[in-house]
């Protein structure tokens, strides 16, 4: 549509889009009741998307063709899917990788141990040498997060947590005091 005035200044022409056909060139006498005349229909469908193994928190996913229609194009837009991941209730994901915490005794600690870990493709086995501090780091290589562009897996770290007994009988008691009293005959002194 357009309109021409005149003004002190001189013409001016303004260009509008028609309000009666919204600039389709076509005004339906009598227009579907479920579209009103625009040529589309609002419709809800649930869509199977798949998800690539290793995808990370942030990622976006393109579905070409499956977003709306835009203005009067007979052809749809595309369809952004933004991941977001729920967070593990034993492992916390840093990129590729996987770190957790592992509760060990203070025996386990002092003489060593092998430990049963549940990892994601199931359990391995970790050997725990003798005199292990707290906060130790190791790590299972590949047991962690598939590469999402290449080939393997990250690795898992375990950090061990060497736990204290709030409660002891008499007799682990008296063995820890003797335990303590070793120690210290050895010169063994902790600051």
């Amino acid at each position: 549509m357009q309109t021409t005035r005149r003004t002190a200044f001189g013409m001016f022409t303004q260009i509008s889009t028609c309000s009666k056909c919204r600039g389709q060139g076509t005004i339906i006498d009598e227009p579907c009741p479920t579209c009103r005349g625009r040529g589309v229909q609002q419709k809800t469908r649930t869509i199977e998307v798949r998800i690539p193994k290793g995808i990370d928190e942030g990622a976006h996913l393109r579905l070409a063709g499956q977003g709306e229609h835009i203005g009067g194009s007979t052809t749809s837009g595309d369809l952004y899917v933004v991941v977001h991941i729920k967070p593990h209730p034993t492992f916390e994901r840093r990129g590729e990788d996987l770190h957790r915490t592992f509760n060990i005794s203070f025996p386990q600690a002092t003489l060593g141990a092998t430990l049963t870990v549940q990892t994601l493709g199931g359990t391995e086995k970790l050997k725990i040498p003798s005199g292990t501090d707290s906060r130790t780091l190791f790590k299972l290589r590949g047991s962690g997060m598939p590469k999402i562009h290449g080939l393997g897996y990250g690795d898992l770290y375990i950090q061990i947590q060497v736990k204290t007994p709030k409660k002891l009988n008499k007799r682990a008691q008296l063995l820890l005091e003797e335990f303590q009293r070793e120690l210290e005959n050895e010169g063994e002194t902790y600051k």
